[in-house]
């Protein structure tokens, strides 16, 4: 990555600071320059648990500051990297400052993933229940599928069953109808030779 910020933004200026409605990272980090801070806020909603993880790739020193909707101080770290987690109580922003105290670049990048969406699972955490939500509705209609096709099977079978019972019987009676004429043609033979031999 270059020294540039990629960002497709959407940004209204308010107080020296900058609202990121829409923010799409091309790349893993900005860069702020030396001795200057970077302000932005981040949309939270009520009752839920905002996720803030964070990485300055091992800048000697920074500062970074959280503050909630009425601008009080949720926390100050120092870290070069961390994981803050905060429980929101109230509809609106968090407000995130960056402090570059160096008199180099410093490197800063952080995601705030949907805690919702971060499941513990028997085998360790998933990233997306979405997603695994997605996966168990597809195994399902693959259940169902399958289910189907065996009562599908079972009713060809049935039918099967039936069609050889059927086509058995008219065998037995195609049997004991051939046997039948045999006889009559047999018996109607030896009366013809008896009437001729008797007349003679």
């Amino acid at each position: 990555m270059n020294s540039k910020i990629y960002f497709s933004i959407f940004i209204i200026p308010q107080n020296n600071e900058v609202f990121l409605f829409t923010l799409i990272i091309f790349c893993r980090y900005v860069e702020i320059k030396p001795r200057t801070a970077l302000s932005f806020k981040d949309r939270v909603k009520k009752d839920t648990t905002y996720k803030f993880i964070y990485n300055t790739f091992g800048a000697r020193e920074n500062k970074i500051e959280l503050f909630d909707n009425f601008n009080r101080t949720i926390g100050i770290y120092h870290r070069s990297s961390g994981v803050v987690f905060v429980d929101q109580k109230y509809d609106g922003f968090i407000t995130i400052k960056v402090y570059n105290p160096n008199n180099e670049i410093m490197k800063f990048g952080y995601r705030c993933p949907d805690v919702d969406k971060e499941t513990q699972g028997a085998l360790g955490p998933y990233k997306d229940k979405d997603s695994v939500a997605e996966l168990l509705r597809v195994l399902e209609e693959n259940v169902k599928s399958q289910k189907r096709q065996l009562e599908n099977f079972e009713g060809h079978k049935k039918l099967v069953s039936k069609a050889r019972n059927m086509i058995s019987i008219f065998l037995f009676f195609e049997i004991i109808l051939s046997g039948l004429i045999m006889w009559y043609t047999h018996s109607t033979t030896l009366k013809m030779f008896e009437k001729k031999h008797s007349g003679n």
